[in-house]
């Protein structure tokens, strides 16, 4: 496989707290390059969709990071582990189970779902984000500093 594959497009759907499809939880939700869509979105409503299908084509041919991917390459590049790390890990201890561009995989949808309700949560796991996490989102508006920026897109949650 490509050195910048990622397993999650042909095995896993996350969907947020307002019912909109992404590539995974730290897919970048807004903005993306226009070469990708004509919209200012993927439309990943459709598992055999053309944006789903154009998405696994560059992963196949290892044509570099996805505009969306930007939290697992900037992880990659301080040599930590992201979670396209993680996708992959997972196919592979599943048996590389076989990809296709049209559906994905041989069940034909994902075998994976992150499913997001709303952020209400008591907990305020580390690992988490505001978005996610009520309780974060609280210490979030006491503490800017700690979390500038997530706000800005807080209406998607």
């Amino acid at each position: 496989m490509p050195s910048k594959f990622c397993a999650a497009p042909f095995l896993h759907s996350f969907v947020s707290t307002h019912g909109k499809k992404f590539l995974c939880c730290w897919a970048t939700r807004w903005s993306y390059d226009d070469r990708w869509s004509n919209d200012t979105d993927f439309d990943l409503e459709d598992w055999e969709g053309q944006d789903y299908q154009r998405i696994r084509e560059h992963m196949l041919e290892g044509e570099g990071w996805l505009p969306a991917c930007g939290e697992c390459k900037q992880l990659e590049d301080l040599g930590q582990r992201s979670l396209r790390q993680w996708f992959d890990q997972v196919w592979e201890e599943n048996g590389k189970p076989s990809l296709n561009v049209v559906n994905g995989n041989s069940f034909g949808v994902p075998i994976s779902y992150d499913l997001r309700f709303n952020n209400l949560c008591n907990l305020s796991c580390r690992m988490c984000m505001p978005e996610s996490s009520s309780q974060l989102a609280k210490e979030a508006e006491r503490h800017p500093d700690i979390w500038p920026n997530w706000q800005e897109h807080s209406e998607e949650f």
